[in-house]
């Protein structure tokens, strides 16, 4: 934190303690001090077509087979054609950083969020394919059910600028990614 915002958190807070309100300091100088870490990651809409679906690395009834780039080259994948979340079951998507990390967070709206764990908790180890339309964007191994958010990290900073773009409505104002 820079030495003038800290400066000013400290001379708000001594004028609320001077004036005997002890409880109103302390909310107003956590207020600042969070305010003062810096811009609240945008979110954004997602992109009509946009859902996730369960994949697995063998053949399955139901699924479309599907190639995903890789360090080893191309993977295949298999896809359900059975979507888990679609884009109303997405409540905003924010593309943020923290040090030298970039991620992807999804919010879920709370409808969705049993269907969602019920379904992740039973295809722990498989992935969790994120398609535009009939496009692969990603396939991620899930470690753990999901519930109300999902965050995706471990790409690069230029991967995933080009992921968030390809996930957002086209034309969103919050489009651009950290």
């Amino acid at each position: 934190m820079n030495a003038s915002v800290l400066s000013c958190v400290q001379g708000v807070a001594l004028q609320v303690i001077a004036s005997g309100r002890f409880k109103l300091a302390c909310i107003a100088m956590a207020c600042m001090l969070l305010a003062a870490c810096g811009p609240a990651p945008q979110s954004a809409a997602p992109r009509a077509d946009l859902q996730f679906a369960i994949a697995q690395e063998t053949p399955c009834a139901g699924c479309r087979e599907m190639e995903q780039s890789g360090p080893n080259g191309q993977n295949r994948i298999y896809v359900s054609r059975r979507p888990l979340v679609v884009a109303r079951d997405i409540r905003a998507i924010y593309a943020d950083s923290v040090g030298d990390e970039v991620f992807i967070d999804f919010r879920f709206v709370p409808e969705a969020a049993d269907r969602i764990e019920a379904m992740t908790s039973k295809n722990i180890g498989n992935s969790i394919a994120i398609l535009a339309g009939e496009q692969l964007l990603v396939a991620s191994r899930l470690s753990g059910p999901l519930t109300d958010s999902m965050r995706f990290s471990g790409l690069s900073v230029e991967e995933h600028r080009v992921l968030y773009a390809a996930m957002i409505e086209p034309g969103d104002s919050a489009a651009e990614a950290p």
